[in-house]
């Protein structure tokens, strides 16, 4: 039965079955070492069916296959390590086990590997959690006000026009997301932990106040930078010992498929016009966590552990595992009711909507949803027949 607005946390807490809450380092451990073997599966697959070098020019059909081989191997490599970020990203939560230790030992190695700088993102990240869809304390995917967005992006809408701006947009997601917002703070926080306005330097390599609050431990930030700084070392070395060709089609290939995915869920989980964004006033932390959307996957649901399925329950208890968290939102749907924030929309289609409506919301105050392509069109009629 559907309970009436508005679902207390309790409520929720509830409603799922105890088991969902537990554990496990036997399980977790489990799908470690499913996405490393199922990686090394399909490494061992492309090494012997795919040539290393690009057949000669005479056969073109070698040639176009060799390249679409190269191609589909770079997704197929990428989007199953994603599985492996979200474990990490699990540890970061510590979710993995009951082991704190444990939880940061694992999730600073596959991290690592994957070029995370794992405290400084666990820090940044799990403030995100705590300060979901708050339009000044939120760390990630922060909208632009209108008027941000009027002085520093609409002139670029205005030049590209509407298709080529979301295909702009896209592209500046997916591809620069990642490494603007790990090394400069894009769409990251308008204050500071210390509730002073963000302004300066704020990056995840160095300690620095806009990213960090006082007395956060400064090693964690420099072992991050340094285990980052060994990866790149180690992939100069391997590019020098075969071949700059070789590393890209093993590692720099797949990690910026790693890297799309990892924005794109981002963005999605938190980008629909029905999702409300809360000022200082309105926001509470059971309305942020709610305010996230599950979307349907399909096959990536399964080699990423249900992450863009499952959202809310993640938003809202992020301590279930991932192999529990399909079995907890079952149960959070029915008891939030039409508070549960859900579409069926392939998730290709969403990137493209999403895209030309989540553009700008008005102001940092009360209750605001984005805005996106329609209203500036609105906007530019109006001042047409003005």
């Amino acid at each position: 039965m559907t309970k009436k607005n508005p679902v207390t946390l309790q409520d929720l807490k509830n409603c799922i079955p105890k088991h969902c809450f537990e554990r496990s380092f036997f399980w977790s451990t489990y799908y470690l070492l499913y996405d490393l073997l199922l990686l090394s599966l399909v490494t061992i697959i492309y090494i012997h069916l795919v040539p290393q070098n690009c057949p000669s020019n005479e056969n073109l059909i070698l040639q176009i296959f060799w390249y679409f081989s190269q191609i589909c191997w770079i997704w197929i490599a990428g989007s199953i390590a994603t599985g492996l970020w979200v474990i990490g990203h699990e540890c970061g939560h510590h979710a993995f086990c009951t082991s704190n230790f444990v939880n940061d030992f694992i999730g600073f190695f596959l991290h690592t590997l994957l070029l995370v700088p794992f405290f400084p993102w666990q820090y940044t990240h799990g403030r995100h959690h705590k300060n979901n869809n708050h339009l000044l304390d939120n760390e990630t995917h922060v909208p632009a006000t209108r008027k941000g967005f009027n002085k520093k992006i609409k002139f670029i809408f205005e030049i590209l026009g509407e298709n080529n701006f979301i295909l702009y947009d896209i592209f500046t997601h997916a591809i620069l997301g990642w490494p603007l917002y790990i090394f400069f703070g894009l769409t990251g926080s308008r204050r500071t932990p210390n509730g002073k306005k963000s302004k300066g330097i704020h990056t995840h390599f160095f300690p620095n106040g806009n990213a960090f609050p006082k007395g956060f431990p400064t090693w964690k930030i420099y072992l991050s930078t340094l285990g980052l700084t060994a990866v790149i070392y180690g992939l100069y070395v391997w590019a020098q010992i075969r071949s700059f060709s070789e590393v890209f089609r093993f590692y720099i290939g797949p990690y910026l498929v790693v890297n799309f995915w990892l924005v794109i869920y981002t963005w999605l989980h938190h980008s629909h016009p029905s999702i409300p964004h809360y000022g200082e006033t309105e926001w509470t932390w059971l309305k942020g966590a709610k305010a996230t959307i599950d979307r349907n996957y399909g096959i990536y649901d399964v080699l990423h552990h249900d992450i863009g399925s499952t959202h809310v329950c993640h938003h809202t208890f992020s301590k279930i595992p991932h192999y529990h968290a399909r079995e907890a939102t079952r149960h959070m749907k029915l008891c939030l009711g039409n508070e549960y924030n859900f579409t069926n929309e392939w998730w290709i289609l969403s990137i493209f909507s999403t895209a030309r409506n989540c553009m700008f919301v008005e102001n940092v105050n009360g209750v605001q949803y984005y805005k996106g392509a329609d209203d500036l069109m609105k906007e530019k009629r109006i001042k047409t027949e003005m």
